[in-house]
């Protein structure tokens, strides 16, 4: 599969639309796109530097122990 950006009238973004085989065509949206380069991002930033990396339980256990001092408080 090969991923392309159009630009697109507005007036023409239906038309397009109905135009694009259902079972060959993806649309991406916005959000998609830019939580895929965050993803790619921190991907990079991990293979970088490793040990500069927390794991996501580590920082699980960090936001626990911020909630439990807020809570007490």
């Amino acid at each position: 599969m090969k991923n392309i950006e159009l630009l697109v009238d507005d007036d023409f973004y239906e038309e397009l639309l109905k135009m694009l085989p259902k079972d060959k065509v993806t649309l991406l949206d916005q959000t998609f796109i830019d939580n895929r380069k965050k993803f790619h991002d921190e991907l990079n930033n991990f293979k970088n530097d490793e040990a500069g990396y927390t794991s996501y339980y580590e920082t699980m256990k960090e936001m626990d122990n911020w909630i439990k001092q807020e809570y007490q408080s």
